[in-house]
């Protein structure tokens, strides 16, 4: 997929990507989300959602504040946003990126809340309590996540791409994906893992091996990334802005909300990328093994002949 997603460099083209998405259901606008803003840097611009006797309305995005159902922030190319649900459930929005928040009515009767994600790049970590009442849409299809952290990339519709492209990336835990409700669905339950959806079954998607091409409109490719692309993904994700500076969401944080078998534990990468310079690697017999906190035996005392 593109780096860069370029339907949020003016007002219009936000109305243009959100009038795509499926339509949701009436009513509800203004209604109290369950969702607030944790952090925001940069220009953050929060565009409050239109109904009777309110005319519109936009203001800069604060710490707490708290989101109506139909609300829209967009971040500008130098902002990040992040925003919480009271059981932890945290999402981390970048540069160029924009999300509408929504209240409704699951299948079962429960209030659900649906992230519109009409362009950008994206960083959630989906808590357990919280994953059966959480969706996330974009033009291109639909995110059901379990308990899970994960990253998404949409870049917004264009001529040759009609619904947009969709890139789903699993860190840990499961998603299911889709191009519609009515499926067929996508399940992905391993780290690494990542699908994606695009409309156009001719057109070369980034991120593709040479020869491989977009999937059909009824289709979604999903395709293991090997270690060095994983950790570049993660590496361009959103950050977690929990402290003064700015910071990667600390694996506590992640411990809290993912139940134990989804927890993160040492990963391919992290247990075979040395990030030390050679001539301090331990020379164990695998220089390109590293285990933090590891130190190789000592050597045996020298044979006295």
């Amino acid at each position: 997929m593109r780096r860069s997603c370029v339907g949020f460099a003016a007002t219009a083209a936000t109305v243009v990507s959100l009038s795509l998405l499926p339509a949701p259901a009436p009513g509800g606008e203004g209604k109290e989300t369950n969702v607030k803003i944790l952090h925001a840097a940069g220009k953050v611009t929060v565009f409050k959602a239109i109904k009777a006797g309110r005319p519109a309305e936009k203001l800069a995005a604060t710490k707490g504040l708290a989101l109506g159902s139909g609300d829209t922030i967009r971040t500008d190319a130098d902002g990040s946003l992040n925003l919480e649900m009271p059981k932890g459930t945290i999402v981390a929005a970048g540069g160029n990126s924009g999300v509408e928040i929504r209240m409704g009515r699951a299948k079962d009767g429960g209030e659900e809340t649906t992230f519109r994600l009409p362009g950008g790049k994206f960083h959630f970590l989906v808590a357990r309590d919280e994953a059966p009442r959480i969706r996330i849409e974009t033009t291109a299809g639909i995110i059901r996540p379990d308990a899970a952290e994960f990253i998404v990339s949409h870049d917004p519709p264009t001529p040759e791409q009609r619904r947009g492209a969709t890139a789903v990336t699993v860190l840990h835990g499961a998603v299911k994906v889709a191009r519609s409700e009515t499926g067929p669905w996508t399940e992905m339950g391993q780290s690494g893992l990542r699908a994606i959806l695009s409309e156009s079954p001719g057109m070369p998607v980034e991120g593709n091996r040479p020869g491989e091409v977009g999937t059909r409109p009824d289709q979604i490719r999903a395709s293991m990334l090997d270690p060095h692309e994983l950790a570049r993904e993660r590496d361009a994700a959103p950050q977690f802005f929990l402290g003064a500076g700015g910071a990667a969401i600390p694996s506590t944080r992640v411990a809290e909300v993912l139940p134990p078998s989804q927890r993160p534990r040492l990963s391919f990468v992290e247990t075979t990328l040395d990030p030390r310079p050679p001539e301090k690697r331990i020379d164990d017999g695998s220089p390109s093994l590293f285990i933090p906190n590891y130190s190789p035996p000592p050597p045996p005392p020298p044979v006295s002949p």
